[in-house]
């Protein structure tokens, strides 16, 4: 590619100082077409990494728009079908926000006074909550989106009610809700 581009910006700069400028060939002339073809050919080269980075970013910022548009098209079906449940999930990623404030606190402590075993401990029983509730987050978030695709599934096969199947996955939902409570709080207990 490099080498198709240097010779297009060679012709240029020849056809110009020939045909448009009229000026004879000579050793200068020959050296100041090959300097602009050298020249134009990092430029051409910079503009052309310069479109590939801007479209990979135009590119990035659509998938990632879709994907936020599909969880908001998500959790709205769960907040119109079960608000109860919605609000936990919320809760749920209010609780991780506050465990991450809570490790990033261990951290600065640990950093602080390193030679603390009990640092490491209780750093490791915040992780592990917070791991478990993440994956309980998701848990549930993956029902909901399954439950939300067979409503659509039925909703599109003009079915306006939700079937069988959705209620199903949601009840799932709920399922998995009440086991992270239960294990948050036992985790919890033996934090304090």
């Amino acid at each position: 590619m490099k080498f198709v581009i240097f010779f297009l910006w060679f012709f240029i700069a020849s056809f110009l100082f020939r045909k448009v400028v009229k000026v004879k060939t000579s050793c200068g002339i020959t050296f100041a077409v090959l300097i602009i073809a050298i020249a134009g050919t990092i430029w051409t080269e910079k503009g052309i990494d310069w479109y590939q980075e801007w479209e990979a970013r135009q590119e990035k910022t659509a998938v990632e728009k879709h994907a936020r548009e599909i969880q908001q098209a998500v959790m709205s079906f769960l907040d119109n079908m079960n608000p109860q449940l919605n609000q936990k999930l919320i809760e749920i990623r209010v609780e991780i926000g506050a465990i991450e404030n809570k490790i990033q606190q261990l951290v600065e402590l640990k950093i602080d006074f390193p030679n603390h075993a009990i640092l490491e401990q209780k750093l490791n029983q915040w992780k592990i909550l917070r791991r478990q509730l993440n994956q309980v987050s998701q848990d549930i978030y993956q029902q909901v989106e399954q439950a939300y695709v067979a409503y659509r599934l039925d909703e599109i096969q003009g079915r306006d009610k939700l079937s069988v199947v959705s209620k199903t996955l949601l009840d799932e939902a709920n399922a998995a809700l009440t086991n992270a409570e239960i294990t948050k709080s036992t985790i919890e207990a033996e934090i304090k």
